[in-house]
């Protein structure tokens, strides 16, 4: 292996501990490596939460992970360059040579809303055995293999004892439960809800399967996601996994522009109304800069006098609508996407800005 070959590294720090932004950073990270021909790609995280090296796990894009102790610190002396390996207390990095690294990424350069950009995202897959596993937990639950199915996430208060985020958690799921209702009722498809338990009950219908209600399921909702034909979730976590495995996904319910990045996917806003009651929404309300990353934050503070109003059950299940239309060839359960081939361009959008695919931007029905 000669110098240039041995300085094609990226290695990335994946801070966070949160299901979701975790995942995020993961794929930006791969997406980084993947656009960069001939390089290796190393991250480095805390093994503090149980979820972190499974879902590195789903990342074909890593080939060396650095797993910290929780109480162990990372010290950005590991790419001291004039120093050399022997500051490393972990051989893979020793051998792999990370202090070497020509791009180190952390913090906001590991953002999903940067994605849209790219040239290509790789996709996660779930292992074959985690497949195989789940395959049989979702057919003794009832979920037919043969015929299609949708799966739904709302984020309700709750998870973990967190604190409440008025601007993302869903108080009323009654949009939702619509919307499950017509897949079911209308489009002849199941649905499988995921996310944690919560007080809300599903009916009693022999085509709704509910992860929720079930302890330790993450690998099988996760699963779940990659069979589905399509996914629709509020803002939160699990909403990572759709457009991470490559399953057509809407967002909705969002406050920025994040979640979302492939070309199938839906990004539904909230209706922002502004002291003069005018009232902006998808490509308005991105035109008019209220969809930056931290923006609606400072909108949604008493001062500033504005509005938030979440989505409406017709809204929703007219997502699901364009998901079950665009998603037309998928009769039964999806089968795991199929590894394609990335542009060979070695060019990354530098600096790795927060975008959009306006085609996401759907028109919303008036009304």
């Amino acid at each position: 292996m000669d110098l240039e070959e041995r300085e094609r590294i990226v290695t990335a720090y994946l801070s966070s501990r949160n299901l979701g932004d975790f995942t995020e950073q993961l794929i930006c990270a791969a997406a980084v490596k993947e656009n960069l021909e001939g390089h290796r790609l190393a991250v480095v995280y805390h093994d503090d939460r149980p979820y972190k090296r499974p879902i590195v796990a789903m990342c074909p894009s890593v080939d060396l992970e650095v797993v910290r102790a929780p109480d162990k610190k990372t010290p950005l002396e590991y790419f001291d360059v004039y120093a050399g390996a022997e500051i490393f207390d972990d051989p893979g990095a020793v051998e792999m040579g990370i202090h070497r690294s020509s791009l180190v990424l952390a913090g906001h350069a590991l953002r999903s809303c940067a994605l849209p950009s790219f040239p290509w995202v790789p996709k996660l897959r779930v292992p074959d055995q985690v497949r195989a596993r789940s395959v049989d937990h979702l057919q003794a639950l009832g979920l037919d293999p043969d015929r299609w199915f949708a799966c739904f996430y709302w984020r309700e208060p709750g998870y973990m004892g967190r604190e409440p985020l008025p601007l993302r958690d869903i108080l009323d799921p009654s949009p939702y439960l619509a919307a499950i209702d017509h897949v079911i009722d209308t489009l002849g498809g199941q649905v499988v809800r995921l996310g944690h338990p919560t007080p809300t009950t599903l009916r009693n219908h022999p085509s709704i399967i509910d992860l929720a209600k079930i302890e330790d399921s993450l690998a099988t909702q996760i699963t779940s996601i990659s069979l589905a034909r399509f996914f629709i979730s509020s803002p939160s976590g699990p909403l990572t996994f759709g457009p991470g495995v490559g399953t057509p996904t809407a967002v909705t319910d969002n406050i920025d522009i994040s979640g979302v990045w492939n070309d199938d996917d839906i990004l539904v806003t909230q209706t922002i109304e502004i002291p003069n009651g005018r009232r902006y929404r998808q490509r308005a309300a991105y035109k008019a800069g209220f969809l930056r990353p931290g923006i609606a934050k400072q909108l949604s503070h008493p001062d500033a006098g504005c509005r938030f109003t979440k989505c409406t059950g017709p809204e929703i299940i007219h997502v699901a609508n364009l998901l079950h239309q665009r998603t037309i060839n998928v009769e039964r359960w999806r089968e795991p996407s199929a590894a394609s081939d990335r542009p060979k361009t070695s060019q990354l959008p530098f600096p790795l800005m927060a975008s959009v695919k306006e085609a996401s931007l759907i028109e919303m029905p008036s009304g």
